[in-house]
């Protein structure tokens, strides 16, 4: 038996986004890091609520305050764009300092998310870059290899 494939359905879904954010709310953690700030200049452009919130009234290490947040403020969708940044020799220096909180902060967000039943979470970072580098601050450390 042959599949048939509607046309007009897929002009349909060629023409409207996924999920089209004009009239949601949005939440974007780490609104004010380099790529946080661009995601939020670029929500402007849509007809939008853009929530933000400083890191000094939520941390997003703490796994309660974050689910609290996401469950008060009930964003249509979470933009993950926040990390812990330090520049090259903070990095080299901390290199599991860094991993671990990353991967905390985005864990929690997306978790806490989930847990809230939010429609779309969309992580705008990718936690495979830390994977691979703590693989090769492994690698380094146990080789006796110096950076």
């Amino acid at each position: 038996m042959a599949a048939t494939i509607d046309s007009g359905a897929a002009e349909t879904a060629k023409a409207s986004p996924p999920f089209a954010l004009r009239g949601r709310r949005v939440f974007v953690a780490g609104h004010r890091g380099m790529v946080g700030s661009a995601i939020v200049r670029r929500l402007a452009e849509v007809d939008c609520e853009v929530l933000t919130v400083a890191h000094d009234r939520l941390d997003l290490l703490r796994q309660d305050d974050t689910a609290a947040y996401l469950r008060s403020a009930k964003p249509d969708a979470v933009i993950v764009a926040a990390a812990k940044v330090g520049g090259i020799a903070a990095n080299s220096a901390f290199p599991a300092d860094f991993i671990y909180q990353n991967l905390m902060i985005a864990t929690n967000v997306i978790g806490a998310s989930s847990a809230a039943q939010l429609p779309m979470i969309c992580p705008a970072l990718s936690t495979e870059w830390l994977i691979i580098a703590w693989r090769n601050c492994w690698k380094i450390a146990t080789s006796g290899l110096s950076v």
